[in-house]
């Protein structure tokens, strides 16, 4: 498959996607518990309250969060959390803690089109680049506030807990 391919592949899986629901809102499948799924709107309903409710969940109930991007920093949190006496820290190099590793991960990616030319090419089609903004702002702002959560509780780690 080539870029042509994909970026076609992508234009018809979004608007086909947003042409049922609306926005794209998968986080809502594990951020929801399910006592609270058949109060929800469903999908592409009542976004907005959907994505608050989401990321109420996310404080709420504790949520400790990982981010991917941040591997080492997931890793230490959780470390910090279930191993903190670094009885099996190997275990945790081996998945993650070490920044080195995760580094050597990306760089073995075998696709031969990498999803950065693919999206910079998205970005080029101004107009379509903007459905697909519009497509994600919920996902997108649920990321964002559980960014800015893992920040915390990761700055909160080196002051002695996790909150």
């Amino acid at each position: 498959i080539n870029k042509r391919a994909k970026k076609k592949g992508i234009h018809s899986c979004i608007k086909g996607a947003m042409a049922k629901t609306g926005h794209h809102s998968k986080y809502g499948q594990y951020l929801i518990p399910p006592h609270h799924q058949g109060l929800m709107p469903e999908e592409g309903q009542d976004s907005v309250n959907r994505t608050v409710q989401v990321m109420v969940n996310l404080v709420h109930y504790n949520v400790v969060v990982g981010i991917t991007e941040m591997m080492p920093q997931s890793m230490q949190m959780i470390q910090h959390l279930i191993d903190p006496e670094r009885e099996v820290e190997g275990l945790f190099n081996k998945f993650g803690l070490n920044p080195a590793k995760t580094r050597e991960a990306i760089r073995l990616n075998p696709s031969k089109i990498s999803s950065s030319s693919v999206l910079m090419d998205i970005r080029n089609d101004t107009d379509f680049f903007k459905t697909v903004l519009e497509f994600v702002k919920y996902e997108q702002q649920i990321t964002d506030f559980a960014l800015a959560l893992h920040m915390k509780q990761f700055k909160s780690l080196g002051q002695g807990m996790v909150s």
